[in-house]
């Protein structure tokens, strides 16, 4: 069972490695196809930490948090720059209740 979880670990530091050769190819062509984000960062994190704690690696996951800021992020881009902080909030409570509603 020791193994199932260091397999894990080493597959998501050998994406991040074909990753990381993908991203410096492109940059020395001056391309800019593969860019590192945060979320690479918190991949090593995730693989790190699997060999330690050996949870799941989903238990770290963050979709449902990065699902609702592209929702919020729709709705702010049909916003004024000056009203959007309060607009975008009352839009994202109207379309909240038309989702209750239903």
């Amino acid at each position: 069972m020791g193994k199932h979880w260091q397999e894990i670990s080493n597959n998501l530091l050998l994406h991040l490695r074909c990753f990381e050769i993908l991203a410096s190819y492109c940059w020395v062509a001056e391309l800019m196809l593969f860019k590192f984000r945060p979320k690479h960062h918190v991949l090593w994190h995730m693989a790190q930490s699997v060999r330690t704690t050996k949870l799941n690696p989903k238990v770290f996951s963050c979709a449902n948090e990065e699902s609702f800021l592209g929702k919020l992020k729709h709705i702010a881009k049909m916003c004024h720059s000056r009203t959007m902080s309060g607009r975008c909030l009352q839009r994202w409570i109207l379309a909240l209740m038309m989702f209750i509603k239903q």
